[in-house]
């Protein structure tokens, strides 16, 4: 269901013929609440947001995009996790009208990141420099051009060496940065859920030097040191953990 305002405002709205149950309701990147839902009786939930900020969405050539989706990732923190205690990763999806005009999109405000697949093969995106969304003011997003591969990223025991299946949640408190000059570097994980665990691939942009990775403290493992990642065909990231 999609209620979007071009200004504040309330509104109401009322679900039918649910089954009784506990239930999540959520607003991507700005309120998330649950709700228990009994047999027979109206339940009332109510969601108070704050004002939001506004983005458009543009080409570095300075010309709107008007196709495909962009995504956007927030940073510096995450949605509060679901019910069974997962993480989710804080991004959303915004899609461009072919052929229209360059659209608004309210967001909470808080710092971003956007980017764009800009290839069928996924041998490049549109990516923004991080920026900033606030109350009440409209933020010019400018993609550019990037080239990147991806790369399968895998988990071993440190000890024995058998495969470890890690959360997409786990690979991505991943930090990368240049090794030499140590800016920040923007990587995106890529999941595929499989009855053995998850597969994991890593989409980095190329760049004249190896990709430093770091791993923050985490509350099941301990990560190994890990090696610069060399940002080529046939490259691999590979994890080595133990449960802690």
């Amino acid at each position: 269901m999609d209620r979007t305002a071009a200004e504040p405002t309330a509104a109401t709205f009322a679900l039918d013929r649910l089954e009784p149950g506990r239930y999540a309701v959520s607003i991507p990147f700005r309120e998330r609440a649950e709700v228990e839902v009994e047999a027979g009786l109206r339940t009332s939930l109510e969601l108070v947001l704050d004002p939001v900020g506004w983005i458009e969405v543009r080409l570095d050539s300075g010309a709107p995009v008007t196709s495909g989706y962009t995504m956007l990732q927030r940073l510096g923190d995450g949605l509060p996790p679901t019910a069974d205690g997962r993480e989710v990763g804080a991004e959303v999806f915004v899609t461009h009208d072919a052929g229209g005009p360059s659209v608004r999109f309210p967001f909470q405000p808080g710092r971003y990141v956007a980017r764009q697949s800009a290839s069928e093969d996924g041998s490049a995106r549109l990516l923004s420099d991080p920026f900033e969304v606030r109350s009440g003011a409209t933020t010019a997003v400018v993609l550019r051009e990037e080239r990147v591969v991806r790369i399968p990223a895998r988990a071993v025991h440190a000890v024995t060496g058998k495969p470890v299946s890690l959360e997409g949640s786990d690979w991505n408190t991943l930090e990368f940065r240049a090794q030499r000059a140590g800016t920040p570097v923007h990587a995106v994980f890529h999941f595929v859920y499989t009855e053995g665990g998850v597969r994991a691939s890593v989409e980095l942009p190329l760049g004249p030097e190896p990709v430093a990775v770091t791993a923050p403290e985490h509350p099941l493992w301990v990560f190994e040191p890990i090696d610069p990642v060399e940002v080529v065909e046939g490259a691999e990231l590979v994890l080595r953990v133990t449960p802690r």
